[in-house]
């Protein structure tokens, strides 16, 4: 199973986006909005609205959940980059 590991990239998960709010004494409370088919589905993400001991806890289950996914950054430039190439190569003159 995934476990969160500080040295990765992660990114909220296609239908979900997530937000840690620090609730005192080191503890951290995780909400999670849900988007698209998804909510059809399910109204609610499991773990909204809970506290975990840390962000690093939050994280963990927010990964095992779904609610968040890793990327290489590396990766996602150069995608975006050979994107925007497509687009000017069809960008055609206004005159």
């Amino acid at each position: 199973m995934r476990t969160y590991d500080p040295k990765k990239h992660y990114r909220s998960n296609y239908n979900f986006t997530t937000c840690y709010m620090p609730v005192g004494k080191g503890k951290v409370m995780l909400t999670v909005g849900v988007f698209g088919l998804e909510k059809a589905v399910s109204r609610r993400a499991e773990g909204d609205g809970q506290v975990f001991d840390s962000i690093e806890d939050a994280k963990d289950f927010a990964i095992k959940k779904g609610y968040l996914v890793e990327y290489d950054p590396q990766e996602e430039l150069k995608k975006a980059l050979e994107f925007q190439k497509t687009l000017n190569k069809n960008k055609q003159s206004n005159v």
